[in-house]
C-alpha cells in the first residue's frame, strides 16, 4: 500500500506549495483537504473488530471526489460561476456530507457495533439515504455542464487554465476504467489497482496545480487534443478487437483463424479511424491547417451575404475559427507587430490594402502548415477586400455623377426658365402686336412658331426638374401632390425640422419617391387613408416614411415598375429603400437619403432611422 500512500501525500504537497506560491489560496486549500481525505479514505479498512469510529468511516469515500468536484466547480477563479451555481455548490456539498454520514452511520449498524433503530427510523433514514445519494449524484454531474458553459465563455489565461482542469479530469474516468478492467478480467491484481487508484487522486491535482503555477507550461490546447485523440483511438481499437474476436469465436469455433481475423479487422479499420480521429483532433486544437481547401470554403461561406459594413469583423472572426486563435483585427499599415502578435499583410497585385492582426495563445508558435492556411485565408481575404472596395468607390462615384447631374439640370432649367424663356416669349408679344398692324402671314407664322417654341422649353424645363420644387419647396411640392392625389384616399403629410438647404438630387430622388408611392396606395392598394412622413435624422439624412391602410403588397406577386423606381432612385444616390407589411394591414415604404452630397455611407448606416 506504499504507492497508494504516496498518492495520497502528493495532492498535499501541490496544496502547500500553491499556498505559498500562487495567490490562489482556495486552490491550494482543496487540494490539500483532497490529499487529507484520501489518506483518511485509503487507510481505513473496517472489519468485523474495528471500531465504531472506523466503521463510520465507510461513507468517505465519497470524499475521494468531492473535493476535486469542487475543484472543478470554482476553477479557475475561486468563485462560482453566478449566484444560482453558488446555491447549487451548497446545496449539492450539504448533500455529499450528508449521504457519507448516512453511509457510515449503516455501516455501524450492519456491524452490530450499535443497535439496530426503531423499523419506522430505519425506514426514513432509508428514504433520506436515497435522496442524498440522488443529490449527491447529481452534484457530481453537474459539473460537467458548469465546466462546459464557463469554457465556452472564457479567453486567454482563464481558457487555458480551464483546459488543464478538463486535461487532468481526463484521469478519473481512466482511472476507474482501468480498475474495473483489472477486476473483471485480470482478477484484481494489486498493483494494477494501486497505479488506477494513484490516477484517481493525483490525475487532476497535478494538472491544477500547474494551471495555478505554470499555465503556459505547455500548449495545452494540442496536449489535450493529442490527448483526446488517442484515447479516443484506443477506446475505438479495444472495442472493434472484443467484437471482432467475440464473433470470429463464434464462426471459427475459436483458434488461428479467429485470431488472423481479428488482425485483419483491427488493420483495416484502425489506420483510417486514427486518421479521422487525429484530423478532428486537429482541428479542434488548431483548426483547419491540415485541410487548406475546406478552409477557404468555410471562408467563403462565412463572407456569402455579409454586409459591406461587416466585412473586415467577418473575416477576424473567421480567421479565428478557422486558426483557432483568440483574436484577429485590422491595423492601419506600416504599425510595428505587439508582442504576441502575428501580423500579415494584406494585397492585392502588389498594392497592400490592409494589415491582419492575430493574437495567439501563450506559448503557441505558428507552424509551416499554419502559415501556408493562413497565407490562403489572406490571399482570399484580400481579394474580397478589393472588390468590396471596388464596390463602395463605384457606388460613391455614382452618387456624385448623379448629384452633379441634379445639379446641372437645376442650372439648366433655371437659365431657360430664366434666360430663353423670357426672351422668346417676348418675341412672341412682339409678333402679336406686328401682326395687329401689318395683318402679315409670314407674322403669324413667326408667331405660332415662337410660341411652339416657349412649350416646347416649358416641357423641357418640367422634365429637367419639377418646377414645384424651385416654387415651393421639397415639402410644398410633396402637399400639393398629397392634395391633388386626395380622394377616396385622405393623404396626410407630417414634416419634422427640415434642413434649409437640400441637395437637387436628394429633392429630386424624394419627390419622385413620395409621389409613386402615394399613387400607388391610392390607385392599387385600395387604402382609404396614407401617411408621409419627412424629417431629418441626426446623422444627417432624410428619412421619409409613407404609411398606408391598404390591402399591402400581395404575396408571391412580383415587383413592379413602381417598386423598382424607387429603390433604384434612392440607390443611385447611396441611399436604401425598404417596404415592409404592416400587422394591422397595409404597407409601410422607410426611405433614407444622405444629405451631404456623396455621402452614401450615412444613408446606409441610418435607414433604420425612418422605420
Amino acid at each position: 500500500m506504499w504507492g497508494v500512500a504516496v498518492a495520497a501525500v502528493i495532492p498535499v504537497i501541490l496544496g502547500i506549495v500553491v499556498l505559498v506560491r500562487s495567490r490562489q489560496r482556495w486552490c491550494g486549500v482543496l487540494l490539500v483537504a483532497h490529499g487529507a481525505s484520501a489518506m483518511l479514505v485509503l487507510g481505513l479498512e473496517p472489519d468485523a473488530s474495528a471500531s465504531p469510529a472506523a466503521s463510520a468511516g465507510a461513507g468517505s469515500w465519497v470524499l475521494l471526489y468531492f473535493w476535486l468536484v469542487l475543484l472543478a466547480y470554482l476553477a479557475p477563479t475561486g468563485r462560482a460561476a453566478s449566484r444560482r451555481w453558488r446555491r447549487w455548490i451548497a446545496a449539492g456539498s450539504a448533500s455529499v456530507i450528508l449521504f457519507a454520514v448516512l453511509a457510515g452511520l449503516d455501516a455501524v449498524i450492519e456491524e452490530g457495533q450499535i443497535q439496530a433503530v426503531p423499523e419506522p427510523v430505519a425506514v426514513s433514514v432509508q428514504v433520506l439515504s436515497v435522496l442524498v445519494f440522488a443529490g449527491s449524484a447529481a452534484f457530481f454531474l453537474g459539473v460537467l455542464p458548469a465546466v462546459f458553459l464557463r469554457l465556452r465563455r472564457a479567453q486567454g489565461k482563464e481558457r487555458s487554465q480551464l483546459l488543464w482542469l478538463v486535461f487532468g479530469s481526463m484521469g478519473i474516468p481512466l482511472g476507474l476504467l482501468l480498475l474495473w478492467a483489472n477486476h473483471l478480467f485480470l482478477g484484481a491484481v494489486q498493483w494494477v489497482d494501486q497505479m488506477c487508484v494513484g490516477l484517481v487522486v493525483i490525475g487532476l491535482p497535478l494538472c491544477m496545480a500547474v494551471a495555478v503555477l505554470r499555465h503556459e507550461l505547455f500548449d495545452i490546447h494540442v496536449v489535450l487534443s493529442r490527448a483526446l485523440a488517442y484515447g479516443v483511438l484506443l477506446l475505438a481499437v479495444y472495442a472493434a478487437y472484443a467484437v471482432v474476436l467475440a464473433l470470429a469465436g463464434t464462426l471459427s469455433g475459436g483458434g488461428a483463424l479467429a485470431t488472423v481475423l481479428v488482425l485483419a479487422a483491427v488493420v483495416a479499420v484502425g489506420n483510417p479511424l486514427f486518421s479521422r480521429v487525429r484530423r478532428a483532433a486537429e482541428r479542434w486544437a488548431y483548426g483547419y491547417r491540415a485541410t487548406p481547401d475546406a478552409a477557404l470554403r468555410e471562408l467563403s461561406r462565412r463572407l456569402a451575404g455579409v454586409a459591406e459594413s461587416r466585412i473586415e469583423a467577418a473575416i477576424c472572426d473567421g480567421v479565428c475559427q478557422l486558426l483557432r486563435v483568440p483574436e484577429a483585427w485590422f491595423e492601419p499599415l506600416g504599425e510595428p507587430a505587439a508582442a504576441g502578435t502575428h501580423r500579415v499583410e494584406l494585397s492585392y497585385r502588389g498594392h497592400p490594402l490592409a494589415a491582419l492582426a492575430i493574437q495567439l495563445p501563450q506559448g503557441r508558435r505558428l507552424s509551416a502548415g499554419d502559415h501556408a492556411l493562413l497565407a490562403d485565408l489572406c490571399g482570399y481575404a484580400a481579394l474580397v477586400l478589393h472588390v468590396e472596395r471596388l464596390n463602395g468607390q463605384l457606388s460613391a462615384s455614382r452618387t456624385r455623377i448623379i448629384t452633379a447631374r441634379e445639379e446641372e439640370r437645376r442650372r439648366l432649367r433655371h437659365d431657360l426658365h430664366d434666360g430663353l424663356g423670357p426672351t422668346l416669349a417676348g418675341l412672341t408679344l412682339k409678333l402679336q402686336a406686328a401682326e395687329r398692324r401689318l395683318d402679315g402671314a409670314l407674322i403669324r407664322e413667326a408667331r405660332d412658331d415662337a410660341a411652339e417654341a416657349v412649350g416646347e422649353i416649358r416641357r423641357v424645363v418640367e422634365g429637367l426638374r419639377p418646377p414645384a420644387l424651385d416654387e415651393v419647396g421639397l415639402l410644398g411640392a410633396v402637399e400639393q401632390q398629397a392634395l391633388r392625389l386626395s380622394g377616396a384616399t385622405r393623404v396626410r403629410v407630417l414634416a419634422g425640422g427640415l434642413p434649409a438647404q437640400i441637395p437637387a438630387a436628394v429633392e429630386v430622388a424624394a419627390y419622385r419617391i413620395v409621389v409613386e408611392a402615394v399613387s400607388n396606395a391610392v390607385e392599387h392598394a385600395g387604402a382609404a387613408s396614407c401617411t408621409v412622413e419627412i424629417a431629418e435624422s441626426p446623422a444627417g439624412s432624410l428619412c421619409l416614411t409613407i404609411s398606408d391602410n391598404g390591402t399591402g403588397w400581395p404575396q408571391g406577386t412580383p415587383c413592379g415598375t413602381g417598386w423598382e423606381s424607387m429603390s433604384e432612385r434612392a440607390a443611385e444616390i447611396g441611399g436604401s429603400c425598404t417596404r415592409r407589411e404592416v400587422e394591422t394591414g397595409g404597407t409601410r415604404i422607410c426611405v433614407a437619403l444622405p444629405l451631404g452630397i456623396g455621402s452614401a455611407k450615412g444613408a446606409a448606416d441610418d435607414s433604420h432611422f425612418a422605420c
